[in-house]
């Protein structure tokens, strides 16, 4: 018998045995001849309904006792419960969602946001706390209110549950004034923003259709960005050289009412990107040119799976930056204190430039990971391997930090003329060295597999 069903009747008069745990979607029902033993298993039971015997519907309650056969009142047949019990409820609610993502002006009535739900909900909860002015009804699931503060775009999940189990589904939203571009312009410019207002900290951008605003300051702020045109074209932003934006929240390229209308975000000139992470509204040609600049992700966030596959700076000052796709780097990566920037499975990295680590790099998978450049783990830094892949070091590696995990990957070494070093200690298992190291710090390499050091120089 599968392990889940929906309904199961149950009428065998020797009785039908459970051998594993089985789980009852629908209705359970027992006949008046049938016999039911869950001495040595269990049953969860989420039926609508329990009928014994042809009996009255039971709709709740649990049955069954210690003693090898227990008949519950009033019922005509054998429940062998064994040590077991069943307990009846309704079934888990499912299919919880609301309309999502939200972008609500402050001090402004929202229009309220609605649970759609499968099933009965006896009370919804939502985490974390949502933005100052808006409240959950928990009994119907409603998000209403006037939101009186900015806040960044933020993930709040909600829950619907009653006595047979739960469902959640996760709510964006972000709260802050609205300004969207009149025309194509410098940021700076009152003459790019609809109003003649330049967007703050605390305001929610969008750059529309067939417009190319360029951050030409150096302090340049919003709550959010969404570079998402609302006909079937372009919205493009872009830099100025030594430029910044700093956006509390999330950037979004593309709008995702139509794969066609498309967003660009362009670094060919340089500048500074800092966010909590990158969304793509939908699966349209959005496009990102790297060029000279630099990208700083502050949050938990996961890259996208398609175009952000190559970087030229990248810097990760906060919270996880997981990839999603292999990912090369041109120029330099930082990982800074108490950032984790971790690689997902399988897939490869590449760091051409320098990488320096005072969080923690997490190299997961089997895809290789390939540093060009100088690679230092700082102190407080972490450099943990928690798949087994090939390893290629170019240039120096330097370990001031806590801890240096390497797994049993070959770990490879091409670079002339360069060094090991650092004052803490590193262990790695299975190297190749093919280019010229000095071993400045005598870190634990094996010495006794002649054949990883093969046309290579060790100096110790």
């Amino acid at each position: 018998m599968p392990s889940s069903v929906n309904n199961l009747t149950i009428n065998n008069t020797a009785g039908v045995t459970l051998t594993a745990v089985e789980t009852v979607n629908g209705t359970l029902a027992i006949g008046a001849s049938g016999k039911l033993d869950i001495t040595t298993t269990s049953l969860n039971s989420f039926a609508v309904n329990l009928t014994l015997g042809g009996g009255s519907v039971i709709t709740s309650g649990t049955y069954g006792s210690t003693s090898s056969s227990a008949t519950p009142a009033n019922q005509n047949n054998t429940y062998w419960a064994g040590a077991g019990l069943v307990t009846v409820g309704p079934i888990p609610p499912s299919g919880l969602s609301y309309t999502t993502p939200n972008v609500f002006p402050t001090n402004i009535l929202i229009t309220p946001l609605n649970a759609t739900v499968t099933g009965t909900v006896v009370s919804y909860a939502v985490s974390p706390a949502l933005p100052t002015g808006l409240t959950l009804n928990t009994s119907s699931g409603q998000i209403t209110g006037t939101p009186t503060v900015s806040t960044a775009y933020t993930k709040y999940t909600v829950t619907a549950t009653n006595t047979g189990g739960s469902t959640t589904f996760d709510v964006y939203i972000t709260v802050g004034s609205a300004i969207t571009s009149a025309q194509t312009g410098n940021w700076s410019a009152t003459t790019t923003w609809t109003g003649g207002v330049v967007p703050n900290t605390g305001d929610n951008v969008t750059i529309l259709s067939n417009h190319v605003v360029t951050v030409d300051i150096t302090n340049a702020s919003c709550n959010t960005l969404s570079i998402a045109p609302v006909n079937n074209n372009i919205s493009t932003i872009q830099f100025g050289n030594t430029t910044k934006l700093t956006v509390s929240g999330v950037v979004t390229l593309g709008n995702s009412g139509n794969a066609n209308r498309r967003g660009a975000l362009n670094m060919t000139n340089s500048g500074t990107l800092v966010c909590k992470g990158i969304v793509l509204a939908n699966a349209g040609v959005n496009t990102f040119t790297p060029g000279t600049g630099t990208v700083e992700l502050t949050a938990n966030n996961t890259l996208p799976a398609t175009i952000f596959t190559s970087f030229n700076n990248l810097s990760i000052t906060g919270g996880t930056t997981t990839t999603a796709v292999g990912l090369t780097i041109n120029g330099n990566l930082t990982v800074g204190t108490g950032a984790t920037f971790a690689t997902g499975t399988n897939f490869t990295l590449g760091v051409t430039g320098t990488s320096s680590i005072t969080g923690t790099l997490t190299l997961a998978g089997t895809g290789a990971k390939t540093f060009t450049g100088n690679v230092t783990v700082n102190a407080l830094g972490v450099w943990n391997e928690t798949g087994i892949a090939a390893i290629n070091f170019a240039g120096n590696l330097q370990h001031e930090g806590t801890t240096f995990t390497a797994l049993s990957g070959v770990h490879t070494f091409t670079g002339t003329s360069k060094t090991i070093s650092g004052a803490s200690e590193i262990s790695i298992a299975n190297v190749a060295f093919t280019g010229t190291y000095t071993n400045s710090r005598h870190p634990r390499l094996p010495q006794t597999k002649p054949r990883l050091f093969h046309k290579s120089i060790l100096n110790l």
